[in-house]
């Protein structure tokens, strides 16, 4: 007897993006709304949680990844961004450059406008403290656990 999917063809009809909806994702001029939980320049630590995005910054997620895109190809310098702030890329738009397929690499470069700066003062201070105690006290713990 063959394994057979009992969801097949169940799921097929319910959704399929129509073509303006592949455009926005791919071209669409976008946002991308994140929280920098970590960022400490000596040791190259850079972590930040995504919390909102449209439009071609759904393309750049899927091909080269919002840190690599945030970090390399936007132009913007880390160093300015600040541990328990919310920023706002605006007016995020992309340009595609078609390679001829042989000695020419397709090419992708990425542009915005605006960053804006936002802070909630409750999650700025809880995570200053979450900060604090992981480089104070926390590792040491994990590093006495491990030995």
């Amino acid at each position: 007897m063959e394994d057979q999917n009992i969801f097949e063809g169940v799921f097929d009809d319910l959704y399929q993006p129509s073509p303006e909806d592949e455009r926005h994702f791919w071209s669409g001029e976008g946002f991308i709304t994140f929280y920098v939980v970590q960022n400490i320049i000596k040791d190259d630590i850079f972590e930040i949680e995504v919390e909102d995005y449209d439009g071609c910054a759904g393309g750049a997620h899927e091909t080269v990844g919002f840190d690599y895109l945030i970090k390399e190809m936007l132009g913007i310098d880390i160093a300015d961004l600040k541990e328990g702030h919310t920023y706002t890329i605006e007016k995020l738009t992309v340009v595609w450059t078609r390679g001829d397929g042989w000695t020419i690499d397709d090419d992708v470069d990425y542009y915005f406008e605006n960053l804006k700066d936002e802070i909630q003062w409750f999650r700025f201070l809880k995570q200053k403290l979450t900060n604090l105690w992981w480089q104070n006290i926390g590792w040491r713990i994990r590093k006495w656990r491990k030995s």
